[in-house]
């Protein structure tokens, strides 16, 4: 499943491909340049949000949604070499009414259930033989935070370009704090859940959020 595209390992290809195709104009991809934080075995990324540590292996891009009814800040971290993926938001409280309002949401837990209807659709549209099973859910602590999580498998839910199907495991982590939305999710296609899941949850450990 080590595939390449544009001459690239597939992850940071896709990695790169998702950053451009959300046409985030503020988005800036750290790589091995990335020297002027270095820590050890760790880079150091400060956004206006979030403060955190990931593996010198790994690599991060930062985006800003200027939107009329308020922002939204994100971080996306992923390995080199591995299908697994890290996303960090944080809606300002505008943006936080204003969406959960137009989609009829209540709390954290509705928040989580309508993002993963909406891909497990998408899924749906490309691959009719895809499986939504929920593996688990409650609390967890996490950048120094108790938020509520979801953990889903999505089974067949990724097909690569020989054709293969791949299981899809996901977790999202949601919670409203002060009334500014902060989501997490964590997702890794086949065998590279299990050895990034430890991963992450050492940059969630180092992880500090900034509130506007």
């Amino acid at each position: 499943m080590r595939e390449k595209l544009f001459g690239l390992r597939l992850p940071l290809a896709i990695f790169i491909l998702i950053i451009l195709i959300l046409n985030m104009a503020s988005a800036a991809i750290f790589y091995s340049v990335f020297t002027a934080h270095v820590y050890g075995e760790y880079f150091n990324m400060e956004t206006s949000h979030f403060s955190l540590y990931f593996p010198r292996n790994w690599i991060a891009a930062s985006g800003r949604y200027e939107l009329d009814y308020g922002t939204r800040n994100i971080v996306w971290i992923a390995p080199i070499d591995k299908l697994a993926f890290i996303t960090l938001a944080i809606m300002d409280k505008k943006s936080t009414e204003s969406y959960m309002e137009k989609n009829n949401l209540t709390d954290a837990y509705s928040i989580m259930k309508y993002e993963i209807g909406r891909i497990y659709d998408s899924i749906l549209k490309r691959n009719k033989n895809a499986t939504l099973r929920f593996i688990g859910n409650g609390t967890i602590k996490a950048a120094g935070y108790s938020l509520n999580y979801i953990s889903f498998i999505i089974i067949n839910g990724y097909i690569d370009n020989e054709g293969k199907h791949y299981n899809w495991t996901w977790m999202f982590m949601t919670s409203i704090i002060n009334g500014e939305l902060l989501q997490i999710i964590y997702h890794a296609i086949g065998d590279d859940y299990k050895p990034t899941y430890p991963i992450f949850q050492s940059i969630l450990n180092r992880t500090k959020v900034k509130w506007g």
